[in-house]
């Protein structure tokens, strides 16, 4: 939390969001501010919210409350409703009062049920990081603080809270683990376990983090397709085979995280399938989610919505020109080497061009290519789900196929130093960004 930054406090009225205000306020650097969320769960919710408003107040803190509707529509339960109603709230009260972080009171008490109810479910080494110190925007300060100390704080500077009554209602799991297994470990471990436990999650986003630096470092090995998960098998080696399935346990969460973030927490039932699957092999995942093995690629994609299909989108002239959310720059230029994009000679692509899907049986010469392919099955080479195959873009001059998304451009229009060329700086939206790549590999074939 940068000194003399923006904070917006995430303020309930218990004891431990109250107690953390407090502190914050006492140590000072900061613009303080608050936001009480009523998720409308309990009749005395806005008394409550009016007490936490009164203590905020009483210190010299704006503060803030809003009333959410915390019920799910899309099969949530209510602790997920409720918690995603709140940091909706909390996110859009950030924006309006122009906050750079937000704060929340989360224990090593609330890390260590969280990985309790973790390892009840079955989890991976993301799961095992628990709730993070940080993500994004949000921080949370007090994981390596104990709920016990956070109890003598608030004692000893008198600290007005209130006791959300629907924390003691064991019907929610993790209340259950709260009054149930965490008393009960008090019982079996010395004083200062939950500590050890937070820090325990705290190495282990350590390691998912190295782990996430390293494959962001080799993007052939994983990548995010506009529809799932790639992953390049033929570039793992020797990985042993609990390597193996460790990898595919991360794409399957990124994927999960993307598209089904809901299903994450049961993957762990799904990595051994998926692991075992032979080229040509296929299964299916929760959250409308596949995986199939084509050759040496795994693809991890959705299978429940269609891709977006623009209509052919004319270029008469160089300038940019979009289809759909891609975006294609045209600039006239001379060929020396390689060069901002895609680099299409004037005499073998001459305008004016068509952008628009791939039709059926259409073949494509990369350049230094044998021979001719299906640009399908030059897409599938690449690990492209089936399903995302006629949704992306080509580049037709002349009745002629001359370029194909992820691909190098046709042989046929291969520049030589002093070629007149056309240079496309192909811009795909994010969720298909891998297909930029085809430009540099043009670059880089060409040098």
């Amino acid at each position: 939390m940068p000194a003399g930054a923006s904070i917006l406090i995430a303020l309930s009225g218990g004891r431990d969001s109250a107690s953390l205000l407090h502190a914050l306020h006492r140590v000072g650097g900061w613009r303080l501010s608050a936001l009480t969320v009523d998720h409308g769960l309990h009749p005395d919710a806005p008394a409550h919210a009016r007490r936490a408003l009164a203590f905020a107040r009483r210190l010299g803190v704006p503060a803030a409350s809003v009333a959410v509707d915390a019920r799910s529509t899309d099969g949530l339960g209510p602790e997920a409703a409720a918690r995603r109603a709140r940091y909706h709230a909390l996110a859009a009260h950030a924006d309006a009062i122009g906050a750079e972080r937000i704060v929340t009171a989360h224990t090593a008490d609330d890390q260590a049920e969280t990985l309790v109810m973790r390892l009840g479910e079955g989890t991976g080494l993301r799961g095992l990081g628990g709730i993070p110190t940080q993500r994004g925007r949000y921080v949370r300060p007090w994981l390596g603080v104990s709920r016990r100390a956070v109890a003598d704080y608030a004692r000893i500077h008198r600290i007005p809270h209130v006791d959300d009554p629907t924390n003691a209602d064991r019907r929610f799991l993790r209340n259950a683990v709260r009054h149930r297994v965490l008393p009960a470990m008090d019982g079996c471990f010395d004083t200062g376990w939950v500590e050890r436990a937070a820090d325990t999650a705290q190495r282990a986003q350590g390691a998912q983090a190295l782990l996430s630096w390293f494959l962001g470092r080799a993007p052939e090995i994983v990548t995010i397709a506009a529809d799932g998960v790639r992953v390049r098998l033929d570039q793992l080696g020797e990985l042993p085979p609990d390597g193996r399935a460790a990898l595919i346990d991360y794409a399957l969460d990124g994927a999960l995280a993307r598209w089904a973030p809901g299903h994450r927490r049961r993957r762990a039932l799904h990595v051994g399938r998926v692991a075992s699957l032979r080229p040509g092999q296929s299964c299916g995942l929760p959250g409308d989610l596949a995986a199939r093995r084509h050759g040496e690629h795994l693809h991890i994609y959705i299978v429940s919505s269609a891709p977006e299909r623009p209509p052919p989108s004319p270029v008469e002239a160089a300038g940019r020109h979009r289809w759909g959310a891609w975006r294609f720059d045209v600039t006239p230029g001379t060929w020396t080497g390689p060069g901002p994009g895609v680099a299409l000679t004037r005499s073998g692509a001459p305008l004016p061009w068509t952008i628009r899907p791939v039709r059926s049986g259409e073949r494509l010469r990369p350049r230094g290519a044998p021979g001719h392919k299906p640009i399908r099955r030059l897409w599938s080479d690449r690990g492209v789900a089936p399903g995302l195959r006629g949704a992306l873009p080509v580049i037709e001059s002349g009745g002629r196929v001359v370029w194909a998304a992820g691909l190098r451009a046709a042989e046929q229009v291969r520049a030589t130093p002093g070629a007149a060329v056309w240079w496309v700086t192909v811009r795909p939206p994010p969720e298909a960004r891998w297909a930029a790549r085809g430009a540099a590999a043009d670059a880089a074939h060409d040098e």
